[in-house]
């Protein structure tokens, strides 16, 4: 692997290739061999030399870290993100303070709160990369240094800047929660979709392109947590509003500003030219009416952005005081398109602002590294940029040019084109005219060379109504909005993010090299890697290098104690040493790797070389050994075969016959023996186990016995445990019954007293009642007595007055033959007066016949409520006599049982 190149690739940009065979100085070819075995022969300059880059080692590949690579180039860094991004599904990787996000067009679980947690806290090396771990870093910094930070979010369209920034300021609002109850983190995350659902148009890269730049400012109180925001916008795309047509949309246009619609044609058509003395009104080309539309229209777009932008920083605003602050600015990178006009020249200026800043920042952070590990630091260059800014802004530049151009009442692009070419071709490096196209100039952007169209620059530069021409280009907002802007992100500390969009179909995990390498000469990563490469990219402490490559030290050196004298004596002549860190350049990481891989080679082709020899001479040793024993026995045979006739044949076979019975007979008697002292052990064995056999079922039988036992004691108890709770539950029952039907009869009684209350009431009433009729009978009787004796009186003086009537009678006899009325006038008198005492006798009579029965009823009424009264105490004295009955014999009941479990509990004991 160390002897593998990086060779350009049509297809893939870059491929591997190995070395096949050494190189010599002055050779015009380098043999090499593809990955797929193809031979090739590489053709090298003689004179310049330019060999092809070198491939870093396997143990490097896939760092987290672009400039730990010991290669620093641009194959280098395009492997190692593939190598993340297909193989590991990593989106996230370092170079230097550049955090590099890979969009995967995939919903990812790495940003739930627990993982905000985890990043909580930590340094910014200490875990995965992470746009948790760069918004972390600019946390820590703003509350350890009281310094405002910025994080600088930008890419092309489509990879992903909008929704970086918004993990970044979702950090913020978990990691620093407000103590008020405004909720202003919820606010300012609430904020995104509004500003995107106006800003954002779909692309041909990108379906919801946000076209404007947005920075917000996060506000923080003395103790770190989020007061506020402020949101500022910059290079919003207007040109979008106006490619689409139609009288309808100036017909709904008039009637939601309420305005006629032939005032707004006329408006439209006719354009007002004031004089000295007068003012004119020219009706205007069709040209210049569809410019004016077009103009009317941006304007009204821009001004509704900035009004809803203004209604987000109102919703935002706070009381406090702001401390510091945490700004993210989302802007889109460096574009180039087939066609390129007025708004990717905005774009790429600013890129080129950005840019500047940017390598100046890289440069500082690599000076203060090599000052705070002093290491000289002069070595170090970077392309500065300002040549091509210059170009743009400076006096008498681009822009002036065309700012001067629009206030010319005929001012054309062609013209404008014309003075940028007399000015700068063939005069400027930076400025070029293209071959097939008359009307676009060719500018040498930091990241690539961009064609430039001049249709649009003018009526895109005015961008507003004709009668505020004059006063809009007199103050470029523009420019002034991006010094603002420049000068905001210069006064803070920044971190940038840099998004990468992998391919152009928004495939999952699919990586296009030719589109990223695209991005990374655009987006500044690789000149970060051009920096490092320069000084000293690979920084390893002096503990690391020694645990590593102590196998590269001879004893002599290994036999210093300081761990750091010793990596000096071994590198004193290849690197720089600081006070903490070993610093290499470019290659000698890898050269050192390919060192301790060869001694390991050598290290194990010994050890190989010894286990073969180990085994080899095992093997002849057991060969050995059996050559021996096959010796004996063949050498054994030839002496028998050299010894052998008749009679020692014969000897030996009696010998073999003898030795057979007599073997016999040991054998026979050995027998014998065992049988005999077999079968008294099996005799005493078997005896032994049936005695333990007995034994065991006497216990068995005894242990049947006891749990017999055990097991009724058990039952019985359980049963009394039963009964005892089941009669306890029946006695509760009965009389929880008596109580209740107690609690009725009391009920009952209370009914009946208040009954016999209302009795004995309506009795005492009744005894009133009767006794006022007696009195009153009382009176009636005295009253018939009186009238008797009035009868009695009355008769009395009947019988006086009848005989004074016939004693009148007589003496006035002819005085009563003379006077007939008076003969019949006497007698009725006296009739009546016996009719009216009859009358009277007879009510009387009735009056005192109607009291006698109604005393007789009420005699009765009473006599059947006393009997009621005594029934009622009859029935509760026989309730209290059972409520009484019950409850002893629930008493002796309860006794009972008690004694029975004590007698029970002490006969089994």
């Amino acid at each position: 692997m160390y002897n593998s190149v990086w060779i350009p690739d049509p297809d893939e940009v870059w491929q591997s290739a190995e070395i096949t065979k050494d190189y010599k100085k002055g050779s015009d070819v380098l043999f090499l061999q593809l990955e797929d075995g193809t031979e090739l022969e590489y053709p090298i300059d003689p004179v310049k030399t330019q060999l092809p880059p070198l491939r870093n080692p396997d143990i490097l590949v896939g760092e987290n870290d672009l400039t730990a690579l010991s290669y620093l180039h641009e194959p280098a860094v395009l492997h190692n993100l593939k190598v993340r991004f297909v193989d590991s599904k990593l989106i996230y990787t370092y170079c230097g303070i550049i955090l590099v996000a890979i969009n995967p067009y995939k919903e990812i679980p790495i940003y739930g709160d627990a993982i905000i947690h985890a990043y909580s806290g930590q340094n910014m090396g200490d875990m995965d990369p992470h746009i948790f771990a760069v918004a972390e870093e600019a946390y820590k910094q703003m509350a350890r240094k009281n310094r405002n930070q910025s994080i600088i979010v930008s890419g092309e369209s489509g990879a992903g800047k909008t929704v970086s920034a918004r993990y970044a300021m979702r950090y913020f609002a978990t990691v620093s929660k407000s103590s008020s109850k405004a909720c202003v983190e919820d606010k300012v995350l609430a904020s995104n979709p509004i500003t995107e659902a106006i800003g954002n148009a779909k692309t041909t890269r990108n379906d919801n392109s946000s076209r404007f730049g947005k920075y917000t400012e996060i506000s923080f109180n003395n103790q770190y947590r989020i007061i506020g925001a402020n949101m500022r916008t910059y290079l919003l795309e207007k040109s979008r509003v106006v490619f689409q047509h139609d009288d309808y949309h100036l017909k709904v246009f008039s009637e939601l500003l309420e305005i006629k619609l032939e005032e707004m044609a006329h408006g439209l058509c006719h354009r007002k030219i004031a004089t000295t003395s007068d003012t004119v009104i020219k009706p205007m080309t069709k040209v210049q009416a569809i410019n004016a539309r077009d103009a009317l229209a941006k304007h009204i777009y821009a001004h509704l952005f900035s009004c809803i932008v203004d209604h987000i920083n109102e919703a935002l605003q706070f009381s406090g005081k702001k401390h510091t602050f945490i700004g993210v600015l989302d802007i889109y990178g460096f574009e180039t398109f087939d066609v390129n006009s007025f708004e990717q020249f905005c774009i790429n200026y600013a890129n080129e602002k950005l840019q500047q800043q940017f390598n100046l920042h890289v440069f500082k952070l690599e000076q203060d590294e090599y000052m705070k590990e002093d290491i000289p630091w002069a070595l170090i260059e970077f392309n500065d940029n300002q040549p091509c800014i210059d170009l743009i802004e400076a006096k008498m530049g681009i822009l002036e040019l065309l700012d001067e151009e629009c206030l010319l009442p005929q001012g054309t692009e062609e013209n404008w084109l014309q003075k940028l070419q007399n000015n700068y071709l063939n005069k400027n490096p930076l400025f070029e005219k293209p071959r097939m196209s008359s009307k676009a100039f060719i500018i040498l952007h930091f990241a690539d060379k961009v064609q430039y169209e001049c249709d649009g620059f003018l009526e895109k530069n005015r961008d507003t109504l004709y009668e505020e021409l004059i006063d809009v280009l007199k103050k470029s907002k523009f420019r002034n909005s991006l010094h603002l802007l420049m000068e905001t992100l210069n006064a803070t500390t920044p971190h940038y993010v840099r998004c990468i969009k992998p391919n152009d179909l928004k495939l999952q995990f699919e990586y296009d090299s030719k589109r990223v390498v695209q991005q990374l000469r655009a987006c500044g990563v690789l000149e970060t890697i051009r920096i490092s490469a320069q000084s000293y990219p690979s920084r390893w402490t002096y503990f690391e290098f020694f645990s590593r490559y102590r196998i590269l030290m001879s004893q002599q050196d290994l036999a210093l104690d300081d761990k750091k004298q010793i990596c000096k004596e071994v590198l004193k002549h290849l690197i720089q040493f600081g006070k903490t860190k070993i610093f290499f350049r470019a290659g000698q990481v890898a050269y050192l790797e390919k060192l301790r891989a060869d001694k390991l080679r050598a290290a194990s082709v010994t050890i190989q070389k010894n286990l073969r020899c180990w085994i080899q001479r095992k093997k002849f040793l057991k060969m050995k050994r059996a050559a021996i024993i096959i010796q004996q026995y063949v050498r054994g045979e030839r002496a028998i075969r050299h010894v052998l006739n008749a009679a020692t044949l014969k000897q030996s076979w009696g010998a073999v016959i003898i030795q057979k019975h007599w073997r016999r007979f040991l054998v026979s008697r050995r027998y014998q023996l065992i049988l005999m002292a077999t079968i008294r052990i099996q005799s005493f064995t078997r005896g032994w186990l049936a005695r333990r056999q007995y034994k065991k079922m006497l216990q068995d039988q005894k242990a049947l016995v006891i749990q017999k036992h055990v097991r009724a004691w058990l039952v019985r108890r359980r049963y009394q445990s039963i009964r005892r709770f089941v009669l306890n539950i029946q006695l509760s029952f009965r009389v929880k019954q008596l109580h209740k039907k107690l609690d009725e009869q009391s009920k009952e009684n209370n009914g009946l007293l208040e009954r016999l209350t209302h009795l004995s009431t309506i009795h005492s009433a009744d005894l009133n009642k009767y006794q006022k009729l007696e009195e009153e009978l009382q009176k009636t009787v005295t009253q018939k007595q009186l009238i008797e004796e009035q009868v009695k009186k009355s008769k009395g003086q009947t019988e006086q007055l009848t005989v004074v009537l016939r004693i009148i009678r007589k003496h006035e006899g002819s005085k009563l033959a003379k006077e007939p009325e008076a003969k019949w006038q006497y007698p009725l008198f006296t009739r009546t007066l016996e009719n009216n005492f009859e009358t009277q006798k007879e009510s009387y009579e009735q009056q005192i016949k109607a009291l006698i029965d109604e005393v007789k009823h009420l005699q009765e009424d009473r006599i059947q409520l006393q009997e009621q009264v005594e029934e009622e105490y009859l029935i509760n004295d026989g309730l209290r006599k059972d409520l009484a009955q019950l409850a002893d014999e629930a008493l002796v009941s309860t006794r009972k049982l008690l004694l029975y479990d004590s007698s029970k509990e002490y006969s089994f004991n």
